[in-house]
């Protein structure tokens, strides 16, 4: 009697969310809606362990099934329904704002729900994806539509598995296609989020992805230079300006400027490391269409390590180099080497490896053991520059590892150009001969001889 009763009391909330349709506010506020979904989303995803009865447990499965099929059906004919206003153009903010809450209860409803788990109700899910994508697809130039339908797609991933590659990657078409640096980095996080849950698996999705995330990351970095606000000598905003080289020097940029030209060169390099270190680093060279972006590609990751494109801080370009040189070392594993254990297809080619170590050694190495050396451009009394330095260790280390007899001879060659003491370079061959020292000692090691004198 007490679960009918629970089932009674959901089911009654469910005709109070029937009510907020279109143009009909019901008496739940969007807040209260939120929260009484997300309820409902934990409710049915509870198990069924405090059951002993076995038909107990599938009525009970069979009633968490009905109240998410109920509640999510409700759901989708409210978006649809909005979307399909005979005067939606006229009234996009006020339908935008409707669906971009309708799609942030689906996101409350599917908390906690997994493929593992929950498979009765994937049904459900999936038939919201499509509207939701819709939503996307129709109302793409409102952020808050993008931002919602992102949140959901990430809520997918756990709802839907393996399936739910094909359903994103459709969502993700129109996310990229209409984003802002405002939502951005959500978008690529989005990928990121699919390249963590299915690595490999990912790999003939990545190669139409990897052109339209590096397209629309440089296209929103150009709009960016393009249209920014500038402040005179005054202080008084310059309505309809934009950047041109060669502006005066009194010329401020707005607050927020700095901070999405780091995000933009962040989202690529992150977004990148997670293609290597994710087992799909094969896609950028096996594909044609991916391969054109290499030279790109290798022109970022220096730039990250100059301090990034365009004016940015040393705080906010110290993440840049870090984030660069964590992707050099985890390509050394494969690209800066002869062969890849035995895995015979996945072998670089030879043209690939020659490309990556000349860029290596000729300009990636010098220039980073410079920044160390220099102690110029860098703040050494921020506690962020040496997990930079750490990074430039690390890497030091893995190509003595991989790579010992080449290494120690380009390093002979390389460090007294780049001005590192005579003493110094010893006890570098020192710790990096070192058999017994492991990976966090050797960067511990190494940040203590960049730090003393």
């Amino acid at each position: 009697m007490h679960h009918t009763n629970k089932h009674f009391t959901l089911y009654s909330f469910i005709d109070l969310l029937c009510m907020n349709e279109l143009g009909k506010r019901g008496p739940l506020s969007l807040d209260a809606e939120l929260h009484l979904l997300e309820a409902i989303g934990i409710i049915t995803s509870c198990n069924t362990s405090g059951y002993s009865n076995i038909s107990d447990i599938e009525q009970e499965k069979e009633m968490q099934r009905l109240l998410v099929g109920e509640v999510v059906n409700a759901l989708v004919s409210h978006i649809t329904s909005a979307l399909s206003h005979p005067q939606l153009s006229f009234y996009v903010d006020s339908i935008s704002d409707i669906v971009a809450g309708k799609i942030a209860s689906l996101v409350s409803v599917a908390k906690n729900h997994s493929y593992k788990q929950h498979q009765s109700c994937v049904v459900f899910f999936e038939q919201a994806a499509s509207a939701v994508i819709q939503a996307i697809n129709v109302l793409s130039s409102c952020e808050n539509v993008r931002v919602k339908g992102c949140a959901y797609l990430h809520r997918l991933i756990s709802v839907l598995g393996s399936g739910s590659i094909s359903t994103v990657s459709v969502g993700l078409c129109g996310l990229l296609e209409h984003a802002s640096c405002k939502d951005i980095e959500d978008i690529v996080g989005l990928l990121n989020q699919l390249l963590v849950a299915f690595e490999e698996k990912m790999i003939p999705t990545l190669e139409k992805f990897i052109p339209m995330v590096l397209d629309k990351v440089v296209q929103l970095n150009y709009l960016l230079e393009e249209s920014i606000s500038k402040y005179s000598s005054g202080g008084n905003l310059i309505a309809g300006d934009t950047y041109n080289i060669g502006d005066p020097v009194d010329v401020v940029e707005a607050p927020h400027v700095e901070n999405d030209r780091c995000m933009l060169q962040k989202v690529y390099l992150v977004f990148l490391n997670h293609i290597i270190i994710h087992n799909c680093q094969s896609i950028l060279y096996t594909s044609p269409t991916v391969a054109q972006y290499l030279e790109n590609i290798f022109n970022n990751i220096m730039a990250s390590l100059q301090g990034g494109l365009g004016k940015i801080s040393v705080s906010n370009s110290i993440i840049l180099r870090k984030n660069a040189t964590i992707i050099m070392y985890h390509l050394y594993s494969t690209w800066g080497v002869d062969t890849v254990g035995g895995d015979q297809t996945n072998i670089v080619p030879p043209h690939i490896k020659s490309a990556y170590k000349s860029f290596l050694h000729d300009q990636y190495i010098p220039n980073a053991l410079r920044l160390c050396v220099d102690n110029v451009t860098l703040d050494m009394k921020d506690a962020s520059t040496y997990i930079f330095v750490a990074e430039v260790g690390a890497l030091l280390l893995t190509m003595y590892q991989k790579n010992p007899t080449e290494t120690i001879s380009y390093l002979q060659n390389i460090l007294p150009v780049i001005g590192m003491p005579v003493v110094k370079c010893q006890i570098l061959f020192e710790i990096l001969m070192n058999t017994g020292i492991t990976n966090v000692q050797f960067k511990d090691r190494f940040k203590k001889l960049i730090r003393d004198p």
